[in-house]
């Protein structure tokens, strides 16, 4: 019972760690189509498109979409660690199972 109230707890952290991850990437999506789009806009090579660059890297766009890219990836870490852990007591409950009832199945 213990074991299997643990797993639980595992389970419901990985998941709001995926949904979070989850939103970072829509967020991370709706950066890069800005991006891409103010780029499609520079046109030719003049002193404006040359401006125009500089402030879309100046403006902390992009630095904002290699954070968000590195929170996620923090995140999918910290998701496999519990789900990790889950597994391991999982099968720790398992062992602890009464001959009977394990009978059959390798571990």
């Amino acid at each position: 019972k213990d074991c299997m109230a643990d797993c639980v707890e595992h389970v419901l952290k990985a998941k709001s760690l995926c949904l979070e991850a989850k939103d970072k990437s829509l967020a991370l999506m709706e950066r890069a189509v800005s991006v891409k789009d103010q780029l499609d806009d520079v046109g030719e090579m003049n002193i404006k498109s040359i401006k125009t660059v500089r402030e879309l890297g100046q403006g902390g766009e992009i630095q904002e979409a290699i954070d968000l890219a590195m929170s996620m990836d923090d995140l999918v870490l910290e998701s496999t660690k519990s789900v990790s852990t889950m597994v391991d007591r999982v099968t720790e409950g398992f062992q602890n199972l009464p001959d009977i009832l394990t009978e059959g199945f390798e571990l």
